[in-house]
């Protein structure tokens, strides 16, 4: 992604490109995470009846 700066526009209009150009990086990346996440750990059904720290302790357990 790259936004093309013309010599002589005003600083406004320089820095709306680049928050634009921010915007939608963060956007890919947000996209992409979930993306991640879903093919990942977002596809593991946890026990609802378990709260987050008891899910927690049991992951750090099978790892070790």
């Amino acid at each position: 992604m790259s936004i093309t700066l013309k010599k002589g526009d005003s600083i406004t209009s320089t820095q709306d490109k680049v928050k634009k150009l921010l915007e939608r990086m963060q956007k890919k990346h947000k996209q992409e995470k979930i993306k991640i996440l879903k093919s990942t750990a977002g596809a593991v059904i946890f026990d609802k009846n378990k709260t987050a720290l008891e899910i927690q302790k049991e992951l750090r357990d099978e790892w070790q």
